[in-house]
């Protein structure tokens, strides 16, 4: 995924649960 699908997960998008991760890590 990417910084974009991360930020749109932070909304709700729990698939790139991951994605989120990397970015806060």
């Amino acid at each position: 995924a990417t910084a974009v699908a991360s930020n749109a997960g932070i909304v709700g998008y729990s698939g790139d649960f991951f994605t989120r991760i990397a970015i806060f890590t």
